[in-house]
């Protein structure tokens, strides 16, 4: 019996190792090459797959339950070699993403899901030890955003479980959900003593690209671009083109808490800006570098002062909009540096589903700026406002007495938004 068992064990390994050999080839290497320069015949190659062998064979044979090598468990070994290799080279974005997730992931790049209206990420900490699940950028106008979330909020617990070693995959699962139900995140954020939890009700998140268009003064033109996604540049391509006809004298572009999206959507949402040369550049392994011209004859921007609104909320695909525009003195940039996420993945689909998302190269702006972890600083610096000590509490005494959209509404008209009085300011300096 025992020789039976350690037969059908070899037999898996066998076809484990003949399934990397198969990915190594898919990937553009051969079926005799790994990428780390390891042939699948390499005796120290396989010597490291000796060690799985010999940890199945252990718990074939001690565990004390029945023991399946089944997708679970494949799923739990694919995800401990992403982050370990994230881990090395603090990278959090390669990673593994089972069918759900993956579907998820692909529901929003075409534009709506249910859900709260934030995008996460593993990040290391400014305040707490480690790596944990952060908001880079509530998205606004939606659940999260109203309930108060920030960017660079930890999540500790979802629905009272623990983040703390969670997949990135996993956590976005649990706070999806179908519309009008709850979730209960409990936050801990900078500066703010205790943790606190936020009960959250799921709805309907429609990533439109452009919202709140309006003139300023009766002059400017201003709106905010929310996220990238496959039909941005036709919302942009609108919105420029309203500018003109509506023969605006300044525009102010929002990109605050907009957390990205399509590298390809940036990309042709900067040819409607530049005339001609690099968008972006993609480097890639042992400096190879691929650069995305702007395709001629797309320009169709204003010719009027231009300011782009940024904060630490403002990442990925909005960087490289911003870091063109910055780059090639069309914009001028206000507000706060921005996040700083100028990794580039590739999505591997798998045949069951499944994917992987692998980080192949590093974007660099439009004159070839490495922001990776770094942000983009603005031209013009101005802090958001920030809450007294102590008004928070008092604040939440009046919600308690006041109606929830009267509360949003006074809310609204308290607040004043530095960052855009400077922009306004600026711009009539201009004309």
């Amino acid at each position: 019996m025992k020789k039976e068992q350690k037969k059908r064990i070899n037999i898996i390994i066998v076809v484990f190792l003949m399934l990397v050999s198969f990915i190594a080839g898919y990937l553009g290497k051969g079926f005799q090459t790994l990428q780390a320069g390891y042939g699948i015949s390499d005796k120290s190659f396989l010597d490291k797959f000796d060690l799985m062998r010999d940890v199945i064979n252990l718990l074939q044979y001690n565990y004390f339950e029945e023991f399946q090598l089944d997708k679970k468990v494949v799923y739990g070994a694919i995800r401990g070699m992403l982050t370990a290799v994230g881990e090395e080279h603090k990278d959090y974005y390669t990673r593994f993403m089972d069918p759900k997730a993956y579907e998820d992931m692909s529901v929003e790049t075409r534009g709506k899901f249910g859900g709260i209206g934030i995008y996460i990420g593993i990040e290391k900490s400014d305040f707490l030890r480690g790596e944990w699940v952060t908001v880079i950028s509530p998205i606004e106008d939606t659940p999260a955003y109203r309930a108060g979330l920030l960017a660079g909020d930890v999540i500790l617990k979802i629905d009272g479980k623990p983040t703390d070693n969670m997949a990135i995959e996993e956590a976005v699962s649990l706070i999806r959900g179908e519309p009008g139900t709850e979730v209960v995140l409990t936050i801990a954020r900078k500066g703010v003593e205790q943790p606190k939890d936020y009960k959250i009700i799921r709805d309907i998140i429609p990533l439109n690209t452009v919202k709140d268009w309006k003139m300023l003064d009766g002059k400017i033109a201003y709106f905010k671009w929310i996220y990238f996604h496959e039909e941005s540049r036709d919302e942009i391509e609108k919105a420029l083109k309203r500018v003109i006809n509506e023969k605006a004298k300044g525009l102010i572009i929002d990109l605050r808490n907009n957390p990205g999206g399509l590298l390809q959507s940036a990309k042709d949402c900067v040819d409607l800006f530049l005339k001609e040369g690099p968008a972006v550049h993609i480097q890639g392994k042992r400096g190879n570098k691929e650069t995305l011209f702007c395709k001629k004859g797309d320009e169709i921007y204003p010719k009027v002062p231009i300011v782009i609104l940024i904060n630490k909320g403002s990442a990925s695909a909005s960087e490289i909009v911003a870091g063109a525009l910055q780059d090639n003195k069309i914009a001028t940039l206000i507000g706060q540096k921005t996040f700083g996420k100028g990794s580039v993945q590739t999505l591997h689909p798998l045949k069951d589903g499944s994917a992987v998302a692998i980080t192949t190269a590093r974007y660099l702006t439009s004159k070839g700026r490495d922001i990776h972890a770094k942000g983009i600083e603005p031209d013009i610096e101005v802090k958001e406002e920030e809450e007294e000590e102590g008004k928070e509490e008092e604040a939440n005494k009046k919600k308690e007495k006041l109606d929830k959209k009267q509360v949003i509404k006074k809310e609204d008209e308290e607040k004043k938004d530095l960052q855009l009085e400077k922009a306004i300011e600026f711009i009539k300096s201009k004309i």
